[in-house]
């Protein structure tokens, strides 16, 4: 059987060093690693009775569950520890800002699908990573992604949303 490289193998190859580079590489790590957390917790599944309680409602009014609490903890606690400069989260009302001056701002739904919990069916996650390019989060994020909301970092640039 071939083997091929490791994603950090690829990565490091990918970033060089180039600092926006090695940054964007830093937030995949970061996901990939939330990644990995958050399979075993859904593995769970309905053996943690509690994954599927609702404890409120997202920013964009759904019924938002443990499990979706959880998986945006998980996903910004990584995201933090690799550098991130910010992160909009379909599971929180307004963007984060984590680590002050961080080149790479990161959209995501941590947990997609949370109402299949208690049916045991998929769930997915869904991000995008944006380097910061001096100009407003809005227009070097926005363009390739209809979420966050334009109204969270309206003409604010990543290091200051």
């Amino acid at each position: 059987m071939a083997t091929g490289i490791s994603l950090n193998e690829h990565l490091d190859a990918w970033a060089g060093q180039d600092a926006r580079r090695v940054a964007v590489a830093d937030a995949v790590r970061a996901l990939a690693e939330a990644g990995i957390e958050l399979a075993d917790v859904c593995a769970a599944g309905a053996l943690d009775a509690g994954q599927g309680t609702i404890v409120g409602n997202n920013s964009g009014g759904d019924a938002q569950k443990a499990l979706d609490v959880r998986s945006h903890e998980i996903v910004v606690a990584a995201l933090k520890r690799f550098g991130v400069g910010m992160v909009a989260s379909e599971e929180a009302d307004d963007v984060e800002e984590l680590t002050p001056g961080g080149l790479v701002a990161v959209a995501t739904d941590p947990l997609d699908g949370s109402s299949n919990i208690d049916t045991n069916v998929s769930v997915a996650r869904s991000s995008r990573s944006c380097r910061s390019t001096g100009r407003p989060i809005r227009s070097s994020c926005r363009a390739r992604t209809s979420w966050p909301p334009a109204s969270s970092c309206s003409g604010r640039t990543p290091t200051s949303c």
